[in-house]
């Protein structure tokens, strides 16, 4: 196993310094399904699915670093990430349909957030998050259909909607991995 993990790293070095910009940080994008790293270039863009992370090539303090939530985000400390959910509700003075939840979470607090999904919203649950009805989530059932919070049970708390009806609000995520 040692010798697994000193070859791995031993390959991984040269992708490292090549990502590593003149600011000393690695580049990366983060897949929002599967969580896949992919290095990248310091000013190579991230693709729709993905979120941008950026860490320190080497943390010469000796300190561990971590994520925190931007204001009105609530931190949910997770064991393999840090997730942040803001539940906007009434952020119209309306209710809203989902494309118009969608894109008010890429602008709020942090051009990187997006809708929550079923499994965040699952998993933050579980984790002591308390659940409101009636908010959008990103996963789509179908074309034009998309789920929406309907119960505050963590087994049973959606359901599905058109994406143009209109609801109260939506859930707002950004999710950091731990590494």
């Amino acid at each position: 196993m040692r010798n697994l993990i000193l070859v791995v790293a031993l390959c991984l070095a040269p992708v490292l310094a090549m990502a590593q910009n003149q600011d000393g940080n690695v580049h990366a994008c983060v897949n929002d399904q599967n969580g896949q790293v992919r290095i990248v270039g310091p000013h190579e863009a991230c693709k729709t699915h993905e979120t941008p992370a950026t860490w320190p090539a080497s943390n010469q303090s000796g300190t561990v670093q971590k994520a925190s939530c931007p204001a009105d985000y609530q931190q949910i400390d997770l064991t393999n990430s840090t997730l942040c959910i803001a539940t906007l509700v009434d952020a119209f003075g309306s209710k809203i349909d989902w494309n118009t939840g969608s894109s008010f979470c890429f602008g709020f607090g942090s051009q990187d957030a997006k809708l929550c999904t079923h499994q965040q919203m699952r998993t933050a649950c579980l984790a002591g998050f308390g659940l409101a009805a009636d908010l959008w989530l990103a996963d789509r059932t179908e074309p034009n259909v998309s789920l929406v919070s309907s119960f505050p049970h963590c087994e049973d708390f959606d359901e599905a909607a058109g994406v143009e009806t209109l609801h109260a609000g939506a859930y707002c995520c950004l999710e950091w991995m731990k590494y």
